[in-house]
């Protein structure tokens, strides 16, 4: 599969979400003709030098990245989800929050960019690792924020709130110039290539009096 490359995948260290070994991945990368593959597991890097080590191997470009909560800018619409009970001798985690995948690029700039990214999330008194809005502000020079369902952005579309992810990515309004895309979960579908906008959006005292952010 030239020219097609995966930009959301979880390995083994993304517990409960993947299961393959980095290795793997990148075997299978090599064995379909892919010429890249990036790795972003959830919450951390854990599994980034062992992904180098096999793609290089494997003749593969690695891409690293990494899937990270996002603490709420607004309040957002999102679908009722109907609680669950934990089985017993179990635990119930929120993950309420909203996920977005960062990618890093430019060498070694985007990669600190990501690491300082990932530090912050887990700086946090919190139980799950969150990453700080304040976190973002100078921090996202070098990356560029894949927006999926489980995004603020996302959300706001799947509520039938597409005014709300409109100023979710008016460009300008953050003062930063993110690189973004929207990534699909459907199969087969193109993502659009990276584009200036202007998540994150500006923190403000309340959804009415938030100036628009440029699109």
């Amino acid at each position: 599969m030239p020219g097609f490359t995966h930009l959301h995948t979880a390995s083994g260290f993304s517990l409960r979400y993947g299961a393959s070994h980095p290795e793997r991945l990148a075997e299978r990368a090599a064995e379909r003709g892919m010429d890249a593959l990036a790795l972003t597991d959830r919450d951390g890097l854990s599994g980034a030098v062992r992904f180098a080590k096999a793609a290089a191997a494997a003749g593969v470009r690695p891409l690293f990245g990494a899937e990270l909560a996002v603490a709420d800018g607004e309040s957002a619409p999102r679908p009722a989800v109907r609680p669950r009970t934990p089985v017993r001798g179990g635990a119930f985690l929120d993950e309420s929050a909203a996920r977005v995948v960062f990618l890093a690029r430019d060498g070694a700039a985007g990669w600190a960019a990501l690491c300082r990214l990932v530090s912050a999330a887990h700086a946090g008194r919190t139980e799950r690792p969150v990453l700080p809005r304040h976190a973002l502000d100078a921090a996202t020079d070098g990356l560029t924020v894949l927006l999926g369902p489980d995004s603020e952005v996302g959300r706001a579309l799947a509520a039938a709130r597409p005014d709300r992810a409109a100023r979710l990515l008016a460009p300008g309004a953050s003062g930063t110039a993110t690189r973004c895309a929207w990534r699909s979960s459907t199969t087969g579908a193109r993502a659009a290539a990276p584009a200036p906008c202007g998540w994150p959006p500006a923190p403000s005292a309340s959804p009415s009096t938030r100036a628009s952010p440029p699109s």
